[in-house]
Protein backbone atom coordinates (compact mmCIF):
# COMPACT_ATOMS: atom_id res chain seq x y z
CA UNK A 1 0.00 0.00 0.00
CA UNK A 2 1.24 3.38 -1.20
CA UNK A 3 -0.03 5.09 1.89
CA UNK A 4 -2.04 5.13 4.97
CA UNK A 5 -4.57 8.44 5.51
CA UNK A 6 -4.57 11.22 2.87
CA UNK A 7 -1.49 12.10 0.91
CA UNK A 8 -2.53 15.23 -0.48
CA UNK A 9 -3.85 16.43 2.66
CA UNK A 10 -1.09 15.77 5.28
CA UNK A 11 2.02 17.58 6.25
CA UNK A 12 3.23 15.06 8.60
CA UNK A 13 4.16 11.61 7.96
CA UNK A 14 5.41 8.60 9.66
CA UNK A 15 7.55 5.92 8.07
CA UNK A 16 8.09 2.69 8.99
CA UNK A 17 9.84 -1.01 6.93
CA UNK A 18 6.75 -2.22 5.47
CA UNK A 19 3.02 -2.73 6.28
CA UNK A 20 1.93 -5.89 8.72
CA UNK A 21 0.24 -8.20 6.75
CA UNK A 22 -2.43 -7.84 9.50
CA UNK A 23 -3.58 -4.79 7.11
CA UNK A 24 -5.25 -7.82 4.94
CA UNK A 25 -5.55 -10.99 7.49
CA UNK A 26 -6.83 -11.82 10.36
CA UNK A 27 -4.43 -13.39 13.10
CA UNK A 28 -5.36 -16.58 12.08
CA UNK A 29 -4.30 -15.94 8.53
CA UNK A 30 -7.68 -15.93 7.56
CA UNK A 31 -8.38 -12.68 5.14
CA UNK A 32 -10.20 -9.49 6.50
CA UNK A 33 -13.66 -9.22 4.91
CA UNK A 34 -16.92 -7.01 5.55
CA UNK A 35 -16.08 -4.29 7.81
CA UNK A 36 -13.07 -5.32 8.66
CA UNK A 37 -11.31 -5.41 5.56
CA UNK A 38 -8.63 -2.43 5.49
CA UNK A 39 -8.14 -2.55 2.05
CA UNK A 40 -8.99 -4.45 -1.82
CA UNK A 41 -7.61 -7.65 -2.27
CA UNK A 42 -7.76 -9.88 -5.51
CA UNK A 43 -10.85 -11.37 -3.69
CA UNK A 44 -12.89 -8.66 -3.12
CA UNK A 45 -12.16 -7.02 -6.13
CA UNK A 46 -12.88 -9.96 -8.49
CA UNK A 47 -9.42 -9.82 -9.84
CA UNK A 48 -7.45 -13.48 -10.20
CA UNK A 49 -3.74 -11.54 -10.85
CA UNK A 50 -2.98 -7.61 -10.11
CA UNK A 51 -2.38 -7.14 -13.83
CA UNK A 52 -5.60 -7.21 -14.50
CA UNK A 53 -6.40 -3.85 -12.70
CA UNK A 54 -8.31 -1.07 -13.90
CA UNK A 55 -9.62 2.62 -13.33
CA UNK A 56 -12.39 1.35 -11.23
CA UNK A 57 -9.99 -1.25 -9.04
CA UNK A 58 -7.14 1.56 -8.86
CA UNK A 59 -9.93 4.00 -7.82
CA UNK A 60 -11.28 1.93 -5.37
CA UNK A 61 -7.46 0.74 -3.82
CA UNK A 62 -6.53 4.90 -3.59
CA UNK A 63 -10.07 5.51 -1.84
CA UNK A 64 -8.91 2.58 0.47
CA UNK A 65 -5.74 3.85 1.21
CA UNK A 66 -7.01 7.87 1.51
CA UNK A 67 -9.82 7.08 4.17
CA UNK A 68 -7.65 4.43 5.82
CA UNK A 69 -8.03 5.80 9.51
CA UNK A 70 -11.83 6.82 8.80
CA UNK A 71 -12.85 2.82 8.94
CA UNK A 72 -10.69 0.04 10.29
CA UNK A 73 -7.45 0.86 11.32
CA UNK A 74 -5.04 -1.08 12.55
CA UNK A 75 -5.04 0.29 15.58
CA UNK A 76 -3.12 -1.69 18.32
CA UNK A 77 0.20 -0.51 15.79
CA UNK A 78 -0.99 2.75 14.98
CA UNK A 79 -2.16 4.26 18.45
CA UNK A 80 1.51 3.66 19.72
CA UNK A 81 2.60 6.29 17.16
CA UNK A 82 -0.66 8.20 17.50
CA UNK A 83 0.94 9.63 20.98
CA UNK A 84 4.05 10.92 19.82
CA UNK A 85 2.65 12.94 16.38
CA UNK A 86 0.64 14.76 18.70
CA UNK A 87 3.90 16.62 19.40
CA UNK A 88 3.82 17.59 15.82
CA UNK A 89 0.19 18.96 16.29
CA UNK A 90 -1.20 16.46 14.20
CA UNK A 91 -3.22 13.11 14.47
CA UNK A 92 -4.05 10.25 12.20
CA UNK A 93 -7.23 10.67 13.40
CA UNK A 94 -7.81 14.60 12.49
CA UNK A 95 -9.54 15.55 9.10
CA UNK A 96 -8.35 19.27 9.63
CA UNK A 97 -4.17 18.60 10.55
CA UNK A 98 -4.25 14.87 9.45
CA UNK A 99 -0.51 13.01 9.83
CA UNK A 100 -0.23 10.30 7.04
CA UNK A 101 2.09 6.94 7.02
CA UNK A 102 4.51 5.66 4.54
CA UNK A 103 6.72 2.87 4.49
CA UNK A 104 9.97 2.61 3.01
CA UNK A 105 8.78 -0.82 1.13
CA UNK A 106 5.12 -0.49 0.40
CA UNK A 107 4.58 -4.49 0.13
CA UNK A 108 3.42 -6.28 3.20
CA UNK A 109 4.86 -9.91 3.28
CA UNK A 110 3.42 -12.95 5.00
CA UNK A 111 7.02 -13.21 7.24
CA UNK A 112 7.92 -10.43 9.55
CA UNK A 113 10.90 -8.01 8.00
CA UNK A 114 13.47 -9.69 10.26
CA UNK A 115 12.12 -12.87 8.70
CA UNK A 116 12.61 -11.70 5.35
CA UNK A 117 16.47 -13.10 4.12
CA UNK A 118 18.67 -10.58 3.39
CA UNK A 119 18.62 -10.69 -0.56
CA UNK A 120 14.54 -10.18 -0.92
CA UNK A 121 14.79 -6.97 2.06
CA UNK A 122 17.97 -5.59 -0.04
CA UNK A 123 15.91 -6.12 -3.38
CA UNK A 124 12.64 -4.59 -2.09
CA UNK A 125 14.38 -1.68 -0.37
CA UNK A 126 16.17 -0.52 -3.95
CA UNK A 127 13.39 -1.10 -5.83
CA UNK A 128 11.54 1.41 -3.60
CA UNK A 129 13.42 4.35 -3.04
CA UNK A 130 12.28 6.04 -6.23
CA UNK A 131 8.63 5.17 -5.17
CA UNK A 132 9.25 7.49 -1.70
CA UNK A 133 10.30 10.35 -3.82
CA UNK A 134 7.89 10.63 -5.71
CA UNK A 135 5.16 10.49 -3.17
CA UNK A 136 6.81 12.79 -0.73
CA UNK A 137 7.18 15.33 -4.03
CA UNK A 138 3.42 14.96 -5.14
CA UNK A 139 2.60 15.93 -1.15
CA UNK A 140 2.80 18.38 0.80
CA UNK A 141 4.92 16.37 3.97
CA UNK A 142 7.13 18.89 5.35
CA UNK A 143 8.27 16.17 7.95
CA UNK A 144 9.39 12.47 7.92
CA UNK A 145 9.10 10.65 11.41
CA UNK A 146 11.41 7.55 11.42
CA UNK A 147 9.97 5.02 13.44
CA UNK A 148 12.80 3.10 14.83
CA UNK A 149 16.34 2.19 14.86
CA UNK A 150 16.12 -0.14 11.49
CA UNK A 151 13.83 2.51 9.78
CA UNK A 152 16.64 5.40 10.67
CA UNK A 153 19.21 2.73 9.43
CA UNK A 154 17.44 1.58 6.21
CA UNK A 155 16.06 5.34 5.27
CA UNK A 156 19.46 6.66 5.56
CA UNK A 157 21.23 4.11 3.21
CA UNK A 158 18.19 4.38 0.45
CA UNK A 159 18.23 8.52 0.86
CA UNK A 160 22.13 8.35 0.63
CA UNK A 161 21.58 10.80 3.88
CA UNK A 162 23.71 10.48 7.19
CA UNK A 163 21.53 11.75 9.89
CA UNK A 164 22.84 13.41 13.21
CA UNK A 165 22.60 11.12 16.15
CA UNK A 166 22.11 12.59 19.66
CA UNK A 167 21.98 10.18 23.18
CA UNK A 168 19.08 11.24 24.91
CA UNK A 169 18.52 10.02 28.55
CA UNK A 170 15.29 10.48 28.90
CA UNK A 171 14.45 7.69 26.37
CA UNK A 172 16.74 5.66 28.44
CA UNK A 173 14.78 2.34 28.39
CA UNK A 174 15.89 -0.25 32.17
CA UNK A 175 16.51 -3.90 31.12
CA UNK A 176 16.30 -6.37 34.27
CA UNK A 177 19.60 -8.14 34.38
CA UNK A 178 20.74 -6.60 31.28
CA UNK A 179 21.99 -3.51 30.45
CA UNK A 180 19.81 -0.44 29.80
CA UNK A 181 18.72 1.04 25.81
CA UNK A 182 20.15 4.47 25.00
CA UNK A 183 17.44 6.83 23.66
CA UNK A 184 18.58 8.47 20.01
CA UNK A 185 17.12 10.76 18.43
CA UNK A 186 17.78 11.61 14.64
CA UNK A 187 17.84 14.35 13.07
CA UNK A 188 18.49 16.02 9.44
CA UNK A 189 17.24 18.02 6.17
CA UNK A 190 16.97 17.29 2.94
CA UNK A 191 15.91 18.18 -0.27
CA UNK A 192 16.28 14.98 -2.14
CA UNK A 193 15.92 10.63 -1.55
CA UNK A 194 17.65 8.38 -3.71
CA UNK A 195 18.91 10.94 -6.16
CA UNK A 196 15.74 12.51 -6.82
CA UNK A 197 14.83 16.01 -5.90
CA UNK A 198 11.69 16.65 -3.61
CA UNK A 199 11.86 20.39 -4.91
CA UNK A 200 11.69 21.63 -1.23
CA UNK A 201 13.39 20.91 2.23
CA UNK A 202 12.36 17.73 4.08
CA UNK A 203 13.15 17.89 7.90
CA UNK A 204 13.38 14.36 9.09
CA UNK A 205 13.05 13.31 12.58
CA UNK A 206 13.44 10.30 14.33
CA UNK A 207 13.89 7.99 17.53
CA UNK A 208 15.37 4.36 18.24
CA UNK A 209 12.67 2.93 19.65
CA UNK A 210 10.03 0.95 17.57
CA UNK A 211 7.09 1.66 19.09
CA UNK A 212 5.13 -0.94 18.72
CA UNK A 213 7.59 -3.48 19.12
CA UNK A 214 10.30 -2.77 21.53
CA UNK A 215 9.59 -4.42 25.00
CA UNK A 216 9.32 -1.86 28.34
CA UNK A 217 8.56 1.23 26.18
CA UNK A 218 7.69 3.61 28.96
CA UNK A 219 5.19 6.02 28.70
CA UNK A 220 7.79 8.57 30.15
CA UNK A 221 9.79 7.71 27.05
CA UNK A 222 6.72 8.02 24.39
CA UNK A 223 6.19 11.49 26.20
CA UNK A 224 9.72 12.32 25.99
CA UNK A 225 9.99 11.64 22.26
CA UNK A 226 6.35 13.55 21.93
CA UNK A 227 8.31 16.55 23.28
CA UNK A 228 11.52 16.01 21.21
CA UNK A 229 9.44 16.12 18.35
CA UNK A 230 7.83 19.68 19.06
CA UNK A 231 11.08 21.21 20.29
CA UNK A 232 12.78 19.55 17.01
CA UNK A 233 10.29 20.99 14.69
CA UNK A 234 9.64 23.96 16.37
CA UNK A 235 13.35 24.98 16.20
CA UNK A 236 13.63 24.35 12.73
CA UNK A 237 10.30 26.07 11.91
CA UNK A 238 11.17 29.59 14.06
Amino acid sequence: MPVFGSLGRATVATLGINPSNREFMSATGLELSGCERRFPTLHSLGLSRWAEVDARSLHAILRACDDYFLRNPYRVWFDSLEKVVKGLDVSFFDSVRPACHLDLVPYATTRKWSGVDNKSRQELLSLSGGMLASLIRASNISTLVLNGAAVAREFQRVAGLRLTLTETTGWRLQRRGSRSVPGIAYHGVTDQIAGEYLDRDLLVLGYNHNLQSSFGVTNEARLGIRNWLMVAAGAYTS
